[in-house]
């Protein structure tokens, strides 16, 4: 697993920007395009499995059973939306786990593991990584990503964390 996890560290950045490269949050249907965007780079790249919550086979066993054939296919690390997800995924395979949540809030743009609150929950599953979004968009309640990252920090301190960006300056920010 520790080899598993040096590679994913290793070309995670690599792999993030590659398909968030042409994001821009000024298209319509940003989040659906960056989710589809996702999907079509895990297919191409076979090396992360994308977190599809709300989709006709989304349960946490047919998740679990996707990790397994996503190990079998090469990937070296999996992405995971919810707690349930994440603990299924440990259970049926031995590679690291990027966690997040998906929320929606009325207050701000941002959805993906956008408070302590997703942070708590994740941290119940223990995902080797939690992917944030480090986004340029609004937050919860008007927190800037600085406080959001130092509160993290002060409860988590050891927890590794992964920039969830749009474009390359906002993943250059977060350096």
């Amino acid at each position: 697993m520790t080899e598993n996890l040096k590679l994913l560290s290793k070309n995670s950045i690599d792999i993030e920007n590659a398909f968030r490269y042409n994001y821009t949050n000024e298209c319509k249907g940003f989040y659906k395009k960056k989710r589809e965007a996702e999907y079509e780079y895990s297919r191409a790249t076979n090396r992360i499995l994308p977190s599809v919550a709300h989709e006709p086979l989304h349960s946490d066993f047919i998740m679990a059973r996707m990790a397994v054939a996503a190990k079998e296919g090469g990937a070296k690390g999996i992405r995971a939306n919810s707690v349930i997800d994440i603990k299924a995924i440990k259970e049926a395979v031995d590679l690291p786990v990027i966690g997040i949540i998906k929320r929606d809030y009325d207050d701000a743009d941002v959805y993906i593991t956008a408070t302590m609150k997703e942070v708590d929950e994740l941290m119940e599953a223990k995902p080797e990584i939690i992917a944030l979004d480090a986004t340029i968009s609004s937050r919860p309640n008007g927190q800037t990503l600085d406080e959001f990252y130092q509160e993290i920090r002060q409860k988590y301190p050891t927890q590794k964390l992964m920039a969830d960006c749009s474009t390359v300056k906002e993943n250059d920010s977060c350096r």
